[in-house]
């Protein structure tokens, strides 16, 4: 199990601007605070997602199941935990059990690279249930290994998709905090 995939958004400026907030409003503060930095992680998990299938070839609902958004006042946290994902969750083909591919069995795992075929790979219906693409471990027909792909962890963890979900973000939490605050002051007869 790979449990190193986060994000964590503790923007500076605006956690400047939450304290003073939180400062001068205290209790009825509170639940503004939390909506924003909710609202945040929610719209993270799902740039997160986005990101990632920009890159990776995998299906959002597998992103997301592994995805947990963590929200307090001031700081949101979405870890990132699951074990590597059966090549069958990388646009495999063929997609069901059938005649052995002539080149073998093919994924997407990175889009940049393409589809990737794997000599002597083949999709099977394991006896518990599930199709796996798999690959014999000798001459014989059995047994068999089921191949992977990298983990939600890895796939999230890329450079390029962390710097984009940071951005998005920190630009969310902006639009959330201005909007959250303004609604909340006029509401309470501030402004």
């Amino acid at each position: 199990m790979a449990d190193y995939g986060f994000f964590d958004l503790d923007v500076q400026g605006d956690v400047t601007r939450a304290e003073a907030f939180l400062e001068e409003f205290g209790a009825q503060a509170k639940p503004v605070l939390s909506r924003i930095s909710k609202r945040t992680a929610v719209g993270m998990k799902t740039a997160a997602s986005m990101e990632t299938r920009k890159v990776y070839g995998v299906k959002a609902k597998k992103l997301k199941e592994a995805m947990n958004v963590q929200a307090g006042l001031l700081r949101s946290v979405i870890t990132v935990k699951g074990p590597a994902l059966g090549l069958m969750n990388f646009s495999p083909r063929p997609t069901a059990p059938g005649r052995k591919p002539r080149r073998g069995a093919s994924h997407l795992i990175r889009k940049d690279v393409g589809r990737v075929a794997i000599a002597g790979a083949f999709v099977a219906r394991m006896p518990q249930g599930g199709v796996i693409q798999a690959k014999r471990v000798g001459k014989s027909a059995y047994p068999i290994k089921k191949l992977f792909g990298p983990s939600v962890a890895q796939m999230v963890g890329n450079k390029g998709v962390v710097e984009s979900v940071l951005a998005i973000g920190q630009e969310r939490y902006v639009r959330e905090f201005d909007h959250e605050v303004s609604r909340a002051l006029t509401k309470w007869g501030v402004r």
